[in-house]
């Protein structure tokens, strides 16, 4: 009964996030859930920005040849930090990962999330 329970409020809740953010794809919306549950809040404004930080990440870690800790750095070419926004980058970068490109999952600890 329990387990019903948890798959009837998931289906609520992706309903809720088609209903929110316009016409989303499945995709898209199980990239929401993966960033939330890493603690990334995604809005109906940042939507769009944030799957495209999600499908870039996915696009240079297969076509490129980089790793994910490559890519998560600043501008002096550092890992980025596990604070503000740096932090919520590398939460989309893992939850685009997850989502978009599961073959690289293997690299989401290089991220160091908390």
């Amino acid at each position: 009964m329990i387990r019903f329970g948890l798959l009837l409020y998931l289906a609520v809740l992706v309903l809720w996030i088609y209903a929110i953010f316009d016409s989303i794809t499945a995709d898209e919306a199980n990239f929401v859930l993966a960033a939330q549950k890493l603690g990334a809040a995604v809005t109906g404004a940042s939507v769009n920005d944030d799957i495209e930080t999600a499908t870039t990440t996915c696009w240079a870690l297969k076509n490129s040849g980089v790793q994910l800790a490559q890519i998560a750095v600043d501008d002096d070419n550092k890992p980025l930090p596990n604070t503000g926004e740096a932090l919520r980058t590398k939460q989309l970068m893992a939850a685009g990962v997850q989502t978009f490109c599961p073959d690289y999952a293997g690299q989401v600890p290089q991220l160091k999330l908390p």
